[in-house]
């Protein structure tokens, strides 16, 4: 009988014996990857929940707020290791103000924190760390915690998994196109003993999410590699070689006072009612400008909306040139499309369950490789031995 593996082309075996060696040498780091990127796909949701209590507050009757530079005095009076860095208010005059905010009171893992307002008593509501631990999911994400070492570790991996998705559809991709190989190839056997189960798991649901993982893992390499980026950028018509909008920083004025937040922002509030809400960085002694956002929707790592650097002396506008601003939007777009803020909560769902079958190939397919390395020698074992104790009883 012939070998079943002979009959197929060098290429394809080169293929499979490569999807096969890289598979298990990345599998782990795959794993990791993807499932701490599952786990960050809601995270504005998750944090809305952890901060249903607070998100909402009672508007009095004369709907005066008070001023955001007394809000923050407040601020510094109650939590003292707090620094704010970030404001945000709503359109809805129903919720509550936000200040995203660095605790240095407590460990680094978990000193990010939001920090709710009442914008009409000036009280602070709460202090929430949920976004720490989604920050936390994002350093293990980009670098598994290990700086540029853990980036370089997690970039070779993710462009294996780009070979794992290609060398993986050609593997599945039947060698004959019938009734047999059709049901094969794209429905799971859930009758079948768990063995078979597993195998259409990973060759099935992998096949069905290829184009999905496709786009994810071009933009992770577009977002961590360089020269993807630069590349990808100039198709789209920027540079790929600007830096983001928010690391910007303007010169310092020794000699003159920075404005109250109050001042600065006042002149944007009109704007702010046929959008969802205002974002804003605060004054700051180690730049000379604050960056106004006016935000359709927005999460921990994107926007959709505009955004104005504006002079924190003087309150005037500071250009941004357009380089500068193509190469942002392109960025944030690509992230945007990486973590499934594109298209809403649909967005959401269909990322979260490409995620979650990426996770658990590597899982599926160590289960594949062990029963086929280990399994038969282990019953051939037992084959033999019942074979020798057979002949032994009968001598």
């Amino acid at each position: 009988m012939k070998d079943k593996g002979k009959t197929q082309p060098a290429w394809r075996r080169i293929s499979n014996w490569l999807h096969l060696c890289l598979g298990l040498s990345s599998g782990i780091i795959v794993f990791v990857v993807c499932l701490t990127g599952t786990l960050f796909v809601f995270h504005e949701e998750i944090n809305d929940y952890n901060n249903r209590e607070v998100r909402f507050v009672q508007v009095p009757v004369s709907g005066s707020k008070i001023a955001i530079d007394t809000i923050l005095q407040n601020l510094k009076r109650t939590y003292p290791d707090i620094v704010a860095s970030q404001y945000t208010e709503y359109s809805d005059k129903n919720k509550a103000v936000v200040f995203r905010a660095m605790n240095i009171g407590v460990p680094a893992y978990k000193s990010l924190c939001s920090v709710y307002a009442d914008p009409y008593t000036g009280a602070i509501l709460k202090v929430d760390h949920t976004y720490a631990f989604f920050r936390l999911l994002i350093g293990i994400h980009i670098n598994l915690l290990l700086g540029n070492v853990g980036s370089h570790i997690v970039q070779i991996a993710t462009v294996i998994f780009l070979f794992e998705l290609i060398s993986g559809l050609i593997w599945w991709w039947p060698k004959r196109w019938n009734k047999s190989t059709l049901t094969k190839s794209f429905k799971i056997k859930r009758n079948a003993n768990w063995k078979r189960i597993n195998l259409d798991l990973h060759n099935v649901l992998g096949f069905y999410v290829i184009p999905f993982a496709l786009v994810l893992t071009v933009t992770a390499l577009v977002i961590s590699y360089a020269p993807v980026k630069e590349a990808v950028f100039k198709i789209a018509g920027g540079s790929g070689k600007e830096k983001p909008i928010y690391r910007l920083k303007h010169p310092v004025d020794s000699t003159k006072n920075q404005l109250p937040m109050e001042d600065l922002i006042a002149p944007w509030r009109p704007e702010l009612q046929h959008l969802e809400q205002l974002t804003s960085t605060l004054p700051s002694s180690r730049t000379g400008a604050i960056l106004v956002r006016l935000e359709k929707t927005a999460t921990l790592l994107t926007f959709e909306g505009y955004q104005q650097f504006v002079n924190s002396y003087s309150g005037e506008k500071i250009p941004i040139s357009d380089a500068v601003s193509k190469d942002d939007h392109l960025l944030n777009t690509t992230i945007s499309l990486h973590i499934g803020a594109w298209w809403g909560i649909i967005g959401k769902i269909l990322t979260f369950i490409v995620c979650l079958i990426c996770t658990s190939l590597p899982i599926t397919g160590f289960i594949i490789w062990y029963n086929k390395k280990f399994k038969k020698k282990k019953f051939k074992r037992l084959e033999y031995t019942a074979e020798a104790l057979e002949a032994k009883n009968k001598n």
